[in-house]
């Protein structure tokens, strides 16, 4: 927590209270971050449409056999 200003002993117990404890806040900002890759990805998945084309690649025939 910054203070900025000197303060009280009754007002950091107020300011504790209202706080969350660090592995809620670690576990939320894990789900925050899991929820944006997953909403980014159903929407490429969803939303773009990939090009179709052809594509053709010579093979040449010495890669068939295995050199001994």
């Amino acid at each position: 927590m910054i203070v900025l200003a000197p303060v009280h002993r009754h007002q950091w117990d107020e300011r504790e209270r209202l706080t969350m404890p660090s592995l809620f806040r670690f576990l939320a900002v894990v789900a925050l971050i899991c929820a944006l890759v997953y909403s980014g990805l159903y929407m490429l998945a969803h939303f773009v449409q990939p090009k179709t084309r052809e594509i053709s690649v010579t093979i040449p025939p010495d890669r068939f056999f295995k050199n001994r």
